[in-house]
């Protein structure tokens, strides 16, 4: 679930290049970023060259800031980190019409409460997963919505057993961690995530915000 909040987040996913990668002025959140994969110090390169290395970190360039200077990090994951990540986006463009429409039947119950209007939301689903599932999940807005739709189908999966079902709401918590790790803030009053869906984004605002919303239920 580490992982999935972080493509959740500003990570860039190039199944081109076959690497996962990230910019930031923050050392503590490459060491928290690679540890959710579970990278190991010896497989790291710092540096230029040595194209073979899966995982790599350069220093881009630095930043001006109130405080001084600040280091950009590079950090590109590639190889089995990169293989294992995307299996896991990728794993909702395999649901059956059956299992399609008792995913829809379950985030649209979980959605009461929300102002939502059901039938309308129930419609514009059946037309999102057929469209944007069919699209690979290397853009961040079909990232978010294939990683958004693995994590409510895993729920649905569970929701005849308990334990399953307690396991499945963990790890939904935890994607939205590290999603507001990356992508978000936390203040004493408030947790607050950044959905985006500016122009230009297939994946309207609202769209992610209501399944953020099934997701929290």
């Amino acid at each position: 679930e580490a992982q999935d909040g972080w493509l959740l987040s500003d990570v860039h996913v190039r199944e081109e290049g076959n690497v996962i990668t990230m910019e930031t002025t923050s050392l503590e959140q490459v060491v928290t970023f690679l540890s959710a994969f579970g990278v190991g110090a010896s497989e790291i390169h710092w540096g230029g060259g040595e194209r073979e290395k899966k995982v790599k970190i350069d220093v881009e360039h630095f930043n001006v800031t109130s405080e001084g200077l600040k280091a950009v990090y590079y950090v590109e994951l590639g190889g089995e980190y990169f293989k294992k990540a995307w299996e896991r986006l990728s794993a909702a463009r395999s649901m059956s019409e059956d299992e399609k429409r008792a995913f829809i039947d379950f985030v649209v119950r979980h959605l009461e409460g929300s102002g939502v209007d059901h039938e309308a939301f129930r419609q514009k689903l059946e037309r999102w997963l057929g469209e944007w599932l069919a699209k690979a999940p290397g853009l961040k807005q079909h990232r978010v919505f294939h990683t958004l739709v693995n994590s409510l189908r895993e729920l649905a999966q569970s929701e005849e057993d308990a334990g399953k079902r307690e396991v499945a709401r963990r790890r939904a918590v935890g994607r939205l961690l590290y999603a507001v790790l990356g992508d978000g803030s936390v203040t004493a009053k408030e947790v607050r995530l950044t959905v985006g869906g500016g122009e230009g984004d297939e994946v309207p605002a609202e769209v992610k915000a209501d399944l953020y919303y099934a997701l929290l239920r």
